[in-house]
């Protein structure tokens, strides 16, 4: 089951909520007991691969840099 992030009205607190895909019931609050939640959007991770980290660095010798042809 997926795991949600909701911000509570009633008691100004973040909460986390598991949900299955197929529940339509609105949540509950599980501090407060509240129905007032606003879904906050899902934080995104970026995974760079170890080259793409080593391009990113601007301070890099070009010289070394066409060594390893990055």
């Amino acid at each position: 089951m997926p795991l949600y992030e909701y911000y509570c009205q009633g008691c100004r607190q973040r909460v986390a909520i598991q949900r299955s895909f197929s529940d339509t019931s609105s949540p509950r609050c599980p501090l407060c007991g509240g129905e007032n939640l606003t879904r906050l959007p899902p934080k995104v991770s970026i995974v760079k691969s170890g080259k793409d980290r080593v391009r990113d660095v601007s301070w890099i010798d070009k010289d070394l840099a066409h060594r390893f042809k990055l």
